[in-house]
């Protein structure tokens, strides 16, 4: 005979029609199932969101809307990607085989801030030779080269690029990549660093420090880390590598205009033919809207020329 009440049953306990309770294993398997079930919701979730954000424009017949990359480069957690918003436009008459021009948005850009109607008007009078566009995003904090805080180098170049290659069909043989402000360091540092893979460069309104000490505090890890991203360093010793077709611009306003006129310099001197314009203002959405033009139809004509 037992002391006291019985135990207090459990729901579970008392239902009939309890299911059997999963092995640890079955549960894991269960979980991870159901993490990925949930990126999937949050990317098309985002997809959403982004396409419902954008500027309505008349885009002269092309395609144009956001998609993500899910970058295992920068993920946080081993088998969790980071979901990265990035932007493609087809010009009227499909994207297969087109070359791909790359932009890299500065510092305080949207994926968006190029795209008026001016940018869609420039890219329909180049009819053939219009490149397919992918516009891309990078860190603030440390541009587009690898740090212990992500590598952004790594994730342009194996995984943003081809998703956008994939994206648009173009062709991964004939890619130009440029960018504004920190973009544009950010596009002239990642093809020093990859010498053969782009048949064009461009930094405009580039940023560039003379110090490792004049950086933004954190952008760069220490001052080895600096020296390796030096641009303005490599143009002087004769040493920023490649051959690509290098365009610069900057406007006579910008307080980056000595800098980057002593890159040019640097680069002539050095033997690079660079495409240089001094521009009325500085740093803009407003400055760039209005070269639109003039930026794609240079990029246009290098990758129509280009052989790799």
């Amino acid at each position: 005979m037992t002391d006291g009440p019985p135990p207090e049953r459990s729901w579970e306990d008392r239902n009939p029609f309890r299911p059997e309770r999963p092995s640890p294993q079955s549960r894991q398997s269960g979980f991870q199932r159901y993490r990925m079930f949930l990126i999937m919701i949050a990317a098309f979730i985002l997809i959403a969101v982004v396409r419902g954000a954008f500027t309505k424009v008349d885009a002269q017949g092309a395609q144009h809307g956001r998609f993500v990359v899910f970058s295992s480069l920068l993920a946080e957690q081993p088998g969790k990607p980071r979901l990265v918003p990035a932007l493609a436009v087809v010009p009227a008459g499909g994207g297969e085989a087109r070359p791909l021009l790359v932009l890299i948005a500065g510092r305080d850009q949207t994926l968006e801030t190029l795209l008026d109607k001016g940018f869609y008007a420039s890219l329909a009078q180049l009819g053939l030779q219009a490149p397919d566009i992918a516009v891309l995003q990078v860190d603030p904090d440390s541009g587009a080269h690898d740090t212990s805080n992500g590598k952004w180098g790594s994730y342009l170049v194996q995984e943003a690029i081809p998703a956008a290659l994939k994206q648009t069909g173009a062709d991964p043989k004939r890619v130009a990549i440029a960018g504004f402000g920190l973009g544009g360091f950010g596009a002239l540092d990642l093809a020093g660093a990859y010498p053969d893979r782009f048949c064009a460069v461009g930094g405009q309104s580039p940023e560039l420090w003379e110090r490792f000490g004049d950086a933004r505090p954190g952008f760069f890890e220490d001052a080895a880390d600096f020296a390796r991203h030096d641009l303005l360093g490599q143009a002087e010793a004769g040493s920023y590598p490649g051959t690509a077709q290098l365009r610069i611009d900057v406007g006579v306003d910008d307080p980056q205009l000595p800098l980057v006129r002593r890159l040019v310099r640097a680069l002539q001197a050095g033997g690079r033919t660079v495409d240089f314009h001094e521009l009325q203002g500085r740093d803009s959405p407003a400055l760039w809207q209005a070269q639109s033009g003039n930026l794609l139809r240079f990029y246009a004509t290098q990758l129509h020329a280009c052989t790799r």
